[in-house]
């Protein structure tokens, strides 16, 4: 997968956490992968919320620890969720779903296909978003992909 790429022609950043396109915030990564690709557990964790949205479409959340701190993180316009909402320990690396174009990601050119990733402190659908480099190691993420290769 890579994550998003900026500027865009008209020097505006998109994909990554932080003001992006428009002066507006974007929480999360966009990490583009085809549809269909399939979406793993980062950490050892249990589902805490599984729900589909207008705007996130088809939605995880994981609850797990990483470096001795607790943190929510969040995946979202799945096409398909392969575990839901329980108490069950799901352990690291487990196929947790697929990559989609649910939510505000319906419609998009196949190049635009991605997966929403964001890193949380809290369990609230909208608060508590870190940026997810300053948190985690993201390993096989490319954070300079070629502009060619880029919307």
């Amino acid at each position: 997968m890579q994550s998003g790429g900026g500027p865009d022609d008209g020097g505006n950043r998109w994909g990554f956490f932080g003001k992006v396109r428009n002066d507006t915030w974007h929480h999360g990564l966009d990490l583009y992968a085809p549809i269909g690709t399939q979406t793993f557990a980062c950490v050892d964790s249990i589902v805490i919320d599984d729900y589909t949205s207008d705007t996130y479409g088809k939605t995880l959340t994981l609850k797990g620890e990483y470096n001795n701190q607790t943190y929510y993180f969040f995946y979202s316009h799945l096409s398909e969720r392969v575990v839901s909402k329980s108490n069950n320990l799901i352990k690291a690396g487990t196929v947790i779903g697929k990559t989609g174009q649910t939510g505000n990601a319906s419609g998009q050119l196949s190049k635009m296909n991605h997966l929403h990733f964001e890193v949380r402190n809290t369990s609230n659908r909208t608060g508590g978003r870190l940026d997810p480099y300053t948190i985690i190691e993201l390993k096989s993420i490319n954070k300079n992909p070629k502009k060619e290769n880029q919307v």
